[in-house]
């Protein structure tokens, strides 16, 4: 064999060699993938958080605050429940300020200490005009058939059907349906029907226990709840919701 000859034949094998390594590299990969699911999703879930930390460049905006409850704010005002005339107060200071969409990461779901600062904290979220409250959902379900379960009360509910968005759904969106609903876990009707907006927070942690996700809709009949978040931005930007 002449020495031309010889060079691409051996090219050749080489070639042939990479193939079948990659052809069985890839083999392992897939059943180590299917053996093993968790150990992946795990390390992709860290990748994630090791990017997101790194790219965290992010400015603070004043005209959409965020409320909720930390180990500062309870050293500062006391344990909680507060009374909710406290509440009303920040609204008034928050709006004072600049704040075009004050958002409480908080379940109002039951009455405050006193009367008088439950109907000054009502007062002043339907006069603001600009808050945006969080409500739970019993229950999600990926199932359409699922039947849905709710209170006795269900003045809550209805309420809250009212703010939920009657948008078109098409039918390849695959949305999480909610399937119960629980006064416990529902805002005050008083407070859904003043509040300029509606979200909920139910979501559900990844594997390790963290919580990354949750999704932007969620079915509740035959209107969507939104998230908190995007229920605070289409507050924020003055959108009405359409399809």
């Amino acid at each position: 064999m002449t020495g031309p000859a010889l060079r691409r034949s051996k090219r050749g094998l080489v070639s042939v060699a990479r193939l079948c390594f990659a052809a069985v590299w890839s083999f392992i990969a897939t059943i180590i993938v299917l053996l093993f699911p968790s150990f992946f999703e795990t390390s992709n879930s860290k990748i994630c958080d090791w990017k997101v930390s790194i790219c965290d460049n992010r400015t603070h905006s004043n005209e959409i605050v965020h409320v909720d409850i930390d180990d500062k704010a309870v050293k500062e005002f006391g344990q909680w429940p507060w009374d909710r005339a406290l509440s009303a107060r920040i609204v008034d200071k928050l709006s004072e300020f600049g704040a075009r969409v004050v958002a409480f990461d908080i379940l109002f779901s039951s009455p405050g200490k006193t009367k008088e600062g439950d109907e000054a904290f009502f007062e002043v979220i339907e006069r603001a005009g600009n808050v945006v409250s969080a409500t739970g959902l019993g229950g999600l379900t990926e199932l359409n058939d699922k039947m849905l379960e709710l209170p006795e009360d269900r003045s809550r509910a209805d309420a809250l059907y009212d703010k939920c968005w009657p948008l078109a759904v098409p039918a390849r969106m695959k949305l999480l349906m909610v399937f119960r609903l629980q006064n416990s876990a529902l805002p005050l009707w008083n407070i859904i029907q003043a509040s300029r907006g509606v979200g909920y927070i139910t979501a559900t942690p990844d594997k390790d226990g963290v919580y990354r996700k949750i999704g932007l809709l969620v079915k509740f009949h035959d209107r969507c709840v939104p998230s908190l978040c995007l229920s605070m931005l289409m507050t924020y930007w003055n959108l009405a919701p359409e399809w």
